[in-house]
């Protein structure tokens, strides 16, 4: 595995960039031996084709990555290595209002993707009637010279025939070449070829199948065409069978987590969260001290450096591989602030009343040795049940402590879900579960929707889940049914292995407990499944009870007007007592309930807090309303110049072209609105100015902020910008140490006041209103990410890309035949075992090794491990980089060479590559002399979790560097080459130019200056440590850079608002 970190990368694996020793004059200089190759100057492509041979067969690698492979190969590329594809959101918006709250979010247009449509601003040019062929037959001279039946068209009628084939179904470049690796293959035989696919399709009954379950559920005929049944059958998977077959496949399971929650400072995964820690239905609910079982929820007495002091067990966490356990303060009369000092509490003190120190609160939550525990304590509710109670909550709001009831907060899981004793010795495993349910649409133009149900498990590492094929589907809810009548067979099978059920792992027999972890789902939906009504009610918040018209007001006392899950069912025992349907749905409306409970709460679980706010819509939503309110306030100027602004902004390489923002804002897709959060503080820094915005927008603005000054106003709403691009950072940062809590915390809190004092039409808006729960969904599952669906998202492309193969009279039961077949070639390939047979598959395993294209990913993996160029003769001096090309050779009349920091016929280009050679422990002076560039380089690395990442290199990107004496380096890829050393291989070299940090900033980012010329330029290709994870942007002043950046200006700015949402 590589190390990244500066600290533990070997020293000569380190970037030497200061010449501090001299290279000897002899591996420079003519010698005896290779004067002659030494005299001669570097040369790039120095004849169109002649002196490919000077490379032997390896150029022959390169023919491959011409321009018309290129085209169809890195448009592939860009939709699996980008994360957030366009069309993987399609579905996002078949929820529309719905999604956020705000505006008609449609279907994202293709065709308005776009950005002419400032032709309203701009005068003809006659150049647009020039007529030109871009696309026409060879010349009679230029067809190939061959004597076959299909001359000249074709050499042989193999070739003919697959051509045909290939553009009569539109077949893909992966799907063409995992075809070509399969007839090329040496055990291929073509009289093994099976001539009837419906009999090959059959075949499939074959593999190790998860059974697909059928029952009958009621169809609404609300929103189901008239002629519908009412009943209908629907499919389903057991979640018994699917644990089964994640226990008994090596490659998932040996990966999974099972134990205590961890005490680490970088949070990431669920075990790192409170709600791990804290149940007992996923970590470690009991521990022996002096001889006595304690338990995660009991009161204790223990030793502290001031004295002894009271506390509660929340959770056995391991810190470094040590038991400690995780207390929470209990207070005596005295510890309370003196402003308390009441004669009734010191009445009740005496009586034996204790006070809960608030989790939230400083120092109220503490780690302690085992050791520290005097003895355990028994503590009620009131003073007849024991003889210390608790009665009240010490907290802060807006900076003054306040007390609230005891009742008013979460009870620990240890009261609610409670796991029974099981005297055995079987070992036992715990799952954490994580249910995600959505609607998709199945078609483009008509109406008719599926309910997505799918499994994942929080045992598996944030890198693991976030991979499709490790997405686990349930079954699918019929148009028009009901999700509570469709998962009644789930929830029948959790309350079975909430108490534990016996499986067997490999022959071993032991004991499974699952519980449901979390729950999650768009805005809507996620409501429905917390007994909510939705977010217009006058209460619509699933977290809290308050109102419509104080959603965004500072006043809000959140613990106060949390909802519990203990008080929800209170006021529900309340509701079923109420005799009349008017009446109970009074009730309803006064609380925000839903008319009856959801099945879910069969479960144990704590139903508010289990059901977190979900970031990816919420964000999405907030961004795309201030997108929309931020062109509303433009001229036609301002749109004009916004427009000018945009097109010559330099996004990232990677990302797809955007739609317009000032025509097409409507359409932007949620992952659109997320990418336009990390630019759009530069954009509109860029260009606005008061003239730009309409006078009685700018008056509107100056009222709300008490500001006189026009530029005041402008600086206001790029302030906006930037505090919300600081806030998206923190959202979608994968781990959160103490500090990032705080940090998140206060920029939620900075975001909402700011865009409720500028804008009113962000007061009392629903999704800027999560902002005060999302610290607590931090915390309970480590980070944010967690409890976002926006992986999950991509999962119903899979199924709407499936539908059109279907004979769509039965698409749920034609979408799980063929998730099922998928599932059980990968449990085969991934070595799992056949339940039938007791054992896998060696033949199956081994063809994910031969067949590498074909056996590497089933559901769409975010990084697809294909070589798109065959076989190559690159290499590289690591390890933990492979499968290395170069694509789409520079072509030496170009005059793109001029733009190179390094004359490539200098002897400092010499040296440079010579110092590189040495670098690999090669000090011989270099023989060959021709060097080739190219504009693209792919390879395969291992990232620092051990798993294998597709990487694109393009000339331009900013790449990050690990730097001997500075630690992480920045710089520019200018060229990338390949040259072959003296062992007659092919190695890749990128030139680099240096970003230096200067002490200025813009935005609050660091500027850096392009073009230090202390350090080398020239290296291997492994030295790159990171591709596309930072973004610069040039730092334009005036209108130095109206029409293009300034040259004259090496100035860039860091995009610290720069992040990856998925």
């Amino acid at each position: 595995m590589r190390k990244r970190y500066i600290h533990s990368i070997p020293l000569k694996h380190r970037v030497r960039n200061h010449f501090s020793h001299k290279i000897p004059s002899s591996l420079l200089h003519n010698s005896s031996k290779h004067n002659e190759a030494s005299d001669i100057n570097f040369q790039y492509d120095n004849s169109d084709n002649k002196d490919e041979n000077n490379y032997g067969n390896n150029d022959e690698n390169y023919e491959r990555s011409d321009d018309e492979n290129y085209e169809d190969d890195d448009n592939e590329n860009y939709e699996s290595n980008n994360d957030d594809d366009d069309e993987n959101y399609e579905s996002n918006n078949d929820e529309g209002d719905d999604e956020n709250y705000e505006s008609n979010n449609d279907e994202g247009d293709d065709e308005n993707y776009d950005d002419d449509d400032d032709e309203n601003y701009e005068d003809n040019d006659e150049s647009y009637d020039n007529e030109c062929i871009v696309d026409e037959a060879l010349n009679q001279n230029e067809l190939p010279n061959n004597n076959g039946n299909f001359w000249p068209y074709f050499e042989s009628i193999t070739a003919a025939l697959l051509f045909c084939w290939v553009h009569k179904h539109n077949i893909s470049t992966s799907a063409y070449d995992e075809l070509v690796d399969i007839l090329q293959h040496p055990q291929f035989c073509i009289n093994d070829i099976v001539t009837n696919i419906r009999r090959f399709r059959k075949w499939r009954q074959r593999l190790p199948l998860i059974s697909i379950r059928s029952r009958y559920v009621k169809i609404s005929t609300k929103k189901t065409p008239s002629t519908t049944c009412t009943i209908k059958p629907t499919y389903y998977l057991s979640v018994s069978d699917i644990i089964w077959y994640v226990l008994n496949n090596h490659s998932l399971f040996n990966k999974m987590y099972f134990g205590p929650a961890l005490e680490v400072k970088e949070k990431s995964e669920f075990w790192h969260g409170d709600l791990w820690g804290e149940s007992p239905q996923f970590g470690q609910e009991t521990i022996v001290i002096k001889q006595v079982l304690y338990q995660i929820g009991d009161y204790v007495y223990y030793n502290e450096v001031t004295g002894k002091k009271f506390g509660r067990i929340l959770a056995i966490i391991l810190e470094n591989n040590i038991e400690k356990l995780k207390i929470q303060r209990v207070l005596t009369f005295d510890e309370l602030p003196e402003s308390f000092h009441t004669t009734i509490r010191q009445q009740q003190s005496r009586d034996g009343a204790l006070w809960l120190l608030d989790r939230d609160e400083y120092n109220a939550i503490i780690l302690l040795e085992p050791q520290a525990i005097i003895q355990k304590i028994t503590v009620g509710q009131n003073n007849n049940s024991a003889n210390k109670y608790i009665i009240e909550i010490l907290y802060k709001h807006n900076n003054h402590w306040k007390f609230r009831s005891a009742l008013l907060d979460y009870k620990h899981p240890s009261e609610y879900a409670a796991i029974p004793n099981h005297n055995n010795s079987l070992p036992v495993y715990k799952f954490f579960l994580d249910l995600y349910y959505d609607d998709f649409g199945t078609y483009r133009n008509v109406y008719h929707s599926l309910g997505g149900v799918y499994l994942q498990f929080g045992n598996m590492t944030f890198n693991d889940r976030k991979q499709l094929k490790n997405h686990f589907v349930l079954g699918f809810v019929p148009f028009g049914g009901d999700f509570d009548d469709f998962i009644k067979p789930f929830i029948k099978e959790i309350c079975q292995l909430e108490k534990g059920k016996v499986f067997e792992i490999n022959g071993v027999r032991c004991l499974i407990i699952a519980s449901l972890g979390q729950v999650t789902a768009d805005l809507p939906q996620g409501n429905d499944l917390a007994c909510i009504k939705r977010h217009g009610a006058i209460k619509g918040c699933r977290s809290c009870q308050a109102t419509k018209e104080k959603l965004t007001s500072a006043d809000l006392n959140i613990p106060l007007i949390a909802r519990y899950h203990h008080i929800t069912d209170e006021l529900y025992n309340r509701m079923e007592t109420i005799i009349t349907a008017t009446d109970q749905q009074k009730f309803a409306t006064e609380y925000g309930l839903r008319n009856k409970k959801s099945i879910l709460d069969l479960l144990k679980r704590e139903r508010h807090l289990q059901t977190p706010q979900d970031v990816y819509h919420l964000t999405a939503g907030k961004i795309q309303r201030l997108l929309h309110i931020t062109v509303n306030l433009l001229s036609n100027d301002g749109k004009k110049a916004f427009v000018t602004a945009w097109k010559s902004f330099e996004y990232p390489q990677q990302w797809q072209k955007l739609p317009n923002p000032v025509w097409h804002h409507e359409s932007f897709m949620m992952s659109d609105c997320l990418r336009l959060s990390t630019v759009m503080p530069f954009i509109i820094n860029r260009f606005l100015c008061s003239n730009y915005i309409k006078n009685n927008s700018l008056t509107t603005i100056q009222n709300r902020c008490n500001i006189t000054r026009a530029d005041f106003a402008t600086k206001m709403i790029v302030t906006c910008w930037k505090v919300v691009a600081e806030t998206m950072v923190l959202v979608f940062k994968k781990s959160y140490n103490t500090d990032d809590y705080i940090l998140l915390q206060k920029c939620l809190k900075k975001e909402m006041e700011i865009l409720s004092q500028v804008f009113e039409d962000f007061v009392n808006l629903p999704n800027l209103h999560a902002s005060f729960h999302l610290l607590k969904n931090a915390k309970t599952y480590a980070t944010l990410l967690n409890s976002a669906v926006g992986v999950k998202e991509i999962v119903h492309k899979i199924f709407k890309g499936i539908v059109p193969h279907t004979n769509r009279k039965n698409i749920e039961l034609d979408l799980l035949k063929r998730y099922t077949t998928l599932f059980a070639i990968r449990h085969l390939i991934d070595g799992g075992i056949d339940p039938r047979l007791s054992r896998s598959s060696n033949a199956f395993t081994d063809l994910s090794g031969n067949f590498a294209r074909i056996m590497s990913d089933w559901f769409i993996v975010e990084e697809c491990l294909k070589d798109d160029n065959g076989e190559t003769e690159v290499y590289t001096n690591v390890d933990y980089i492979t499968k290395l090309s170069l694509k789409k050779r520079i072509p030496r009349q170009s005059q793109w060479f001029a733009n190179i920091s390094i004359d490539i016929n200098s002897s400092l280009f010499r040296s440079e590559l010579m110092q590189a050679y040495i670098d690999m422990e090669f000090p011989a002076a270099l023989i060959h002399k021709m060097v080739f560039f190219y504009e693209i380089a792919t390879y395969i690395c291992e990232n620092d979790q051990g798993y294998f990442v597709k990487q694109q290199l393009h000339v331009g990107d900013v790449v990050t560097i690990q730097e001997e004496i500075y630690s992480e380096s920045y710089a520019i890829v200018e060229a990338i080459f390949s040259h072959q050393g003296n062992n007659e291989k092919l190695y890749a070299f990128v030139i680099v130019n240096w970003f230096e940090e200067t002490s200025q900033t813009k935005l609050d980012c660091p500027i850096y200056r392009l073009g230090w010329k202390r350090w080398r330029h020239i290296f291997l290709i492994s030295v790159i440590d990171l591709v596309n994870k930072v973004h610069f942007v040039h730092d334009c002043i005036g209108d130095m850079c109206k029409d293009s950046h300034d040259t004259k200006n090496n100035n860039y700015i860091k995009n610290k608002f720069y992040f990856t949402a998925i």
